[in-house]
C-alpha cells in the first residue's frame, strides 16, 4: 500500500475544497458542496476504533477518499489524476465509488453498481466511505430534501440507500477480510441506527402527504 499520512489527507481536502468549488447541496438552495465531504470524513473516522503506529497509513487513506468520493463523479478531475498525486490504493477506491453517466441516470443501475462496488472492495474504505455517505445523504433528506423531489422520489432514495448501507454494514462486520484493521462496531451500529430512523421519518412523512392529499 501507498504511504498515506497526515499531509496527504491534508491535500486531499484541499482538491475537495478546489474542485468542489462553485458546487451547492440539494440543487444549490443548501450548503457549499464540499461541506459534504467534510462530513462524510467526519462520520467515516466516527466508526474507526483506535488506531495504533501501523494502522494509521490505512487511517489516513480512508480519509483521503472520504474527502475525494465523490470528485470524478462531479468534477473534471480523472482517475489518472487521483492515481499521479495519491497513489493506487486511493485512486482505486475512488474509482470503485465512482458511477459512469449511465449509473447516475438510472436508479436501478446505480444501486446495482453500488452494492457489487461494496461487495467486491479490496480495500475498506469503500464499504466505510459509502455507508458514511449514504448516512450523511439520507439524514440530510430530513431536514433539506433536493426542491424538486416529490416524497415519493425522496423515499425511493432513502430506500435504495438503506440497502446499500446494510451491504456496507455486513462488509464492515466481517473483520477478518480486513485484516489489522481496527473499526468501532458499536459506532458502525450507531450509523446505521441513525439511517433508519432517517428512514423512517422519511417514510412517515409520505404517509401524510398522501393523506393530505386525499383531505
Amino acid at each position: 500500500m501507498d504511504e498515506v499520512t497526515l499531509q496527504t489527507v491534508s491535500k486531499a481536502a484541499y482538491w475537495a475544497i478546489k474542485h468542489h468549488d462553485g458546487q451547492w447541496r440539494k440543487g444549490g438552495d443548501g450548503p457549499p458542496y464540499v461541506t459534504h465531504c467534510a462530513r462524510v470524513a467526519e462520520t467515516a473516522a466516527r466508526m474507526l476504533g483506535d488506531s495504533s503506529p501501523r494502522q494509521m497509513n490505512g487511517r489516513h487513506a480512508i480519509q483521503c477518499v472520504a474527502w475525494l468520493h465523490d470528485i470524478v463523479e462531479d468534477t473534471a478531475v480523472t482517475i489518472e489524476e487521483i492515481r499521479a498525486e495519491f497513489g493506487n490504493t486511493i485512486a482505486e477506491s475512488v474509482e470503485a465509488l465512482t458511477l459512469n453517466d449511465e449509473e447516475q441516470r438510472n436508479w436501478e443501475l446505480k444501486l446495482k453498481s453500488q452494492i457489487e462496488a461494496v461487495q467486491s472492495a479490496s480495500h475498506i474504505s469503500v464499504p466505510m466511505v459509502k455507508l458514511a455517505d449514504k448516512h450523511c445523504n439520507v439524514i440530510d433528506l430530513v431536514t433539506m430534501p433536493p426542491p424538486n423531489w416529490s416524497p415519493e422520489k425522496v423515499l425511493g432514495y432513502a430506500n435504495s440507500s438503506l440497502q446499500v448501507a446494510m451491504e456496507c454494514y455486513k462488509s464492515l462486520l466481517e473483520t477478518t477480510i480486513w485484516g489489522v484493521f481496527s473499526i468501532n462496531p458499536e459506532e458502525i451500529e450507531a450509523v446505521l441506527e441513525e439511517m433508519k430512523a432517517a428512514h423512517k421519518a422519511l417514510a412517515i412523512s409520505l404517509v401524510k402527504h398522501v393523506a393530505e392529499g386525499v383531505a
